[in-house]
């Protein structure tokens, strides 16, 4: 991610996933709408939960870093339940952008509209995502966690682009056209919610034990 405090870093950083857009070119068909959704929605959902380490940047190993933590006068809990709210910021632009990028799509590429039907899913997966990251994050130094997170992101991503490859079409048009308004949105939206609230009971008992 950029650093530093001037209006051109932030707007690259804030502009940059909108070249994802790019991955919805020549898909006209509901099939590959889909897949050019969901791969733009796994590297926009990615750039913005690799921010989220930016909230960690004092767990590293200077001490002058960790002691700030130590000292600021909020318990650990509140501090945990902040950087949530923060990464909830986080996830809220990418969504946002998410849906510029697929608005470029259909405008600029004549992407077919009806892949959307994957973004409840793309969605969820980046919840779940989110919610391994930040305990991640808060049980090693930042440095660490960085470094796994980019190898497993990079490893889940491109194991899942080979496993939507070697599915045959008849097979990609069942599963995209499977309706998310439907039962399976609660299903889904059950398993999110149970995964979210583990993770934030996981971070507070890390902070907590964790020496400063």
């Amino acid at each position: 991610m950029l650093t530093g405090n001037s209006p051109v870093a932030a707007a690259v950083q804030f502009l940059a996933p909108l070249v994802f857009s790019g991955f919805m070119q020549d898909s006209a068909d509901r099939g590959g709408a889909a897949v050019s959704i969901a791969m733009a929605a796994f590297w926009t959902m990615l750039w913005w939960s690799l921010s989220i380490g930016g909230f960690f940047v004092v767990n590293g190993a200077d001490q002058a870093s960790q002691r700030m933590s130590g000292v600021i006068p909020v318990s650990r809990r509140t501090q945990v339940r902040a950087r949530y709210l923060s990464a909830l910021s986080l996830f809220l632009i990418g969504l946002l952008e998410l849906g510029v990028e697929i608005a470029i799509g259909v405008a600029a590429f004549g992407m077919a509209f009806d892949g959307v039907v994957v973004v409840p899913y793309a969605v969820a997966a980046a919840a779940l995502v989110d919610a391994v990251l930040i305990p991640v994050f808060y049980s090693c130094d930042f440095a660490v966690a960085y470094r796994r997170l980019m190898m497993g992101g990079s490893v889940l991503f491109f194991g899942a682009v080979l496993l939507l490859e070697m599915l045959p079409e008849s097979a990609k048009e069942w599963l995209f056209g499977i309706d998310p308004t439907l039962q399976p949105a609660a299903g889904i939206a059950a398993v999110v919610a149970v995964a979210v609230y583990a993770s934030y009971r996981l971070s507070v008992r890390i902070w907590s034990r964790r020496e400063l």
